[in-house]
């Protein structure tokens, strides 16, 4: 879908200026038994992550779920060619994306307590993908009709869906929805340029979040708080710079993320505890999952 966190960056170094780097932090890497890459993309307040991974390179991706005991287990669409698990919320509910063997892309919620798969496709689209989940059953996501124009939307429990456009924007690339019905996102503006957004559910208001420096942004999460997470570039598609993570507080400071000895480093979730879950590369180009304590 060409979004921040789809892509293969350059093992090149750069810098992010105006962001402050965070010092007491703690990192645990995760990965998969057996895997030869691992994505980390969600973690609920008990500390249960869940997120993607293969064991061939040129093979397919799987769901997965890591229990807040550090005990795995593989999450499956059953029939499809390739499932990536993406959202799971505090009772333990999981969404992600799966494919077809007809080519076909289509969003899933597993629900924990019948250990049952569902569709979740909105209507119409051609694509669907579900990044989130909240405690209430409210679905975040993105969906396009032709491949080419992108809308975030929002599934709620009672199956009713709403998309969710930035004002002004050619493309909104997927959202996120917290338990207050805050949502983060991010957008593409007239150039061709992403950006990070938030809209507090208090003032229906949008606002653009890009860390000082950048110029290619996405806002994978905002927890209770307010804190907000995603991934950021120096150049708008991250074809000439290295992703960096990063987590913005409520009064605005932007602190930088970054796997110690890593290549580059993605934040893709933040739970209300600020624990925080995303992917980081060695200089192999190897992919690998992590949490961050604060």
């Amino acid at each position: 879908m060409g979004l921040l966190s789809r892509i293969i960056p350059l093992t090149a170094a750069c810098a992010l200026t105006g962001i402050t780097t965070a010092t007491g932090q703690s990192f645990t890497a995760i990965n998969f038994p057996g895997a030869v890459e691992t994505r980390a993309h969600g973690i609920n307040d008990p500390g249960d992550i869940v997120g993607f991974y293969k064991t061939a390179d040129n093979g397919p991706f799987h769901g997965y779920l890591r229990t807040s005991d550090g005990a795995f287990s593989t999450v499956d669409f059953p029939g499809a060619r390739e499932t990536r698990a993406q959202g799971i919320n505090a009772p333990g509910d999981i969404v992600g994306d799966y494919a077809d063997n007809q080519g076909g892309s289509h969003a899933f919620l597993w629900r924990s307590d019948s250990h049952t798969f569902a569709t979740i496709d909105v209507q119409g689209a051609v694509s669907t993908a579900a990044f989130s989940i909240d405690s209430a059953g409210d679905i975040g996501g993105v969906y396009t009709n032709d491949f080419v124009v992108f809308h975030g939307f929002v599934r709620f429990a009672d199956g009713s869906t709403v998309a969710v456009d930035f004002p002004g924007g050619s493309s909104t690339v997927g959202v996120d929805m917290n338990d207050r019905g805050d949502i983060g996102g991010g957008y593409v503006d007239a150039q061709g340029i992403e950006h990070g957004f938030i809209r507090l559910k208090r003032t229906g208001v949008f606002t653009t979040v890009d860390p000082p420096g950048t110029a290619g942004t996405e806002v994978h999460a905002v927890n209770d708080r307010g804190d907000a997470v995603g991934p950021s570039c120096l150049d708008p598609s991250c074809g000439l710079g290295i992703p960096h993570g990063f987590l913005r507080l409520p009064d605005g400071t932007f602190i930088d993320i970054a796997f110690p000895g890593a290549a580059a480093t993605q934040a893709a979730y933040i739970n209300n505890s600020g624990r925080i879950v995303g992917d980081y590369f060695t200089a192999d180009l190897r992919r690998h999952g992590f949490v961050r304590n604060p």
